[in-house]
């Protein structure tokens, strides 16, 4: 075990017990050892060695689970056998009870890391790991994933891409609160997504960011801009990798399109914008700032709905009557401008 595991261990996960032994020298003012003193330190002389053992025992075994957790030797371990089935029992019990929630919510750090890659496992492949989730379990798993993405301010190591080059730092594209740079990722271009961090907002930035890419990186559909992973090409500020779309959205698409005297596919267009929201809705997601700059076109002319910042979860359960989500007002819907129907929040 490495040396900063240690102090983790010691301060987090093993609480000694607090055994107080009655001491017969605070009530006799004596000189000598009667038998009551001798019994009193042998009685604090096994404390002690009891809690030397524990400690030594946590030290040789870096995979010792206590209270829910694992101090991992190594970040880059495999989960062994017993600690993938102590986290499945708790994620699992986590959909039902708040306490396992409160409880995974609290994990930080590496073991934040190793309980995220255990439900992107679960979220993907629920049947290969013995795992019956019906679907609002599924939901409820999804979200509690973003919610400790969002506390323990880090995302699953897995979604991290290397060798991305960009050749210019300069942003080819942007809107109100991200800049888009065009950059190479295994011989093809992509899109990195980056957002503006102001030094009075870093935090809530942050905190945006790793809730975005989560959401975005369960979705998986035809009309879905596809999430690659998670880029450090601008160091310390991480960025969104998805492929580059050479028309950019819809609205370019179609100048282009009318300039080289090509038919524009309207109905084709909004027909699969209707299957890629309807996809989201059944995910229990809502986009919350659809309109034309974020509906991008592949070159083959596929409609492809970007940009998840605005994303929210649609918990009936959750429902209010609130102000304004946020998004482009002009391409708000009216009950949500006037709050005449209850909005998720």
């Amino acid at each position: 075990m490495d040396s900063v595991g240690v102090p983790s261990l010691l301060s987090s996960y093993y609480h000694p017990p607090v055994i107080v032994v009655p001491s017969p020298l605070q009530s006799q003012q004596t000189n000598t050892l009667t038998n009551s003193d001798l019994v009193y330190f042998s009685r604090r002389l096994v404390l002690w060695t009891l809690h030397g053992l524990f400690l030594v025992a946590i030290m040789e075994n870096p995979g010792y689970i206590s209270s829910g957790t694992r101090v991992p030797s190594d970040k880059h371990d495999t989960i062994r056998g017993h600690e993938w089935q102590y986290m499945t029992n708790l994620i699992q019990e986590a959909l039902i009870s708040d306490v396992a929630r409160n409880r995974i919510l609290k994990l930080r750090n590496e073991t934040a890391g190793e309980y995220m890659e255990c439900m992107l496992k679960i979220l993907d492949s629920p049947a290969s790991h013995g795992i019956h989730l019906p679907r609002e379990w599924r939901y409820k798993l999804g979200r509690l994933l973003v919610c400790l993405s969002a506390a323990s301010s880090s995302v699953p190591p897995s979604l991290f891409i290397n060798d991305i080059t960009s050749s210019s730092r300069n942003a080819v594209a942007g809107g109100s609160y991200a800049d888009i740079f065009l950059a190479n990722h295994e011989g093809r271009k992509v899109a990195l997504k980056r957002l503006r961090v102001f030094q009075t907002s870093q935090g809530s930035v942050t905190t945006q960011f790793y809730r975005e890419a989560i959401i975005w990186q369960r979705l998986k559909h035809l009309y879905i801009l596809p999430f690659l992973g998670v880029g450090t090409t601008f160091y310390p500020y991480p960025c969104m990798v998805s492929p580059w779309m050479h028309y950019g959205n819809i609205n370019n698409c179609m100048k282009q399109l009318e300039k080289n005297g090509q038919t524009i596919p309207l109905k084709s267009w909004v027909s699969q914008i209707a299957l890629g929201l309807l996809y989201l809705h059944n995910e229990h997601i809502v986009h919350g700032d659809l309109r034309g700059a974020n509906v991008l076109v592949t070159d083959d002319l596929i409609i492809q709905l970007s940009d998840f910042g605005l994303a929210r979860f649609a918990d009936p359960s959750s429902m209010t009557t609130g102000s304004h989500p946020g998004g482009a007002a002009r391409w708000t819907a009216p009950e949500v401008v006037h709050s005449a129907q209850p909005v998720s929040e």
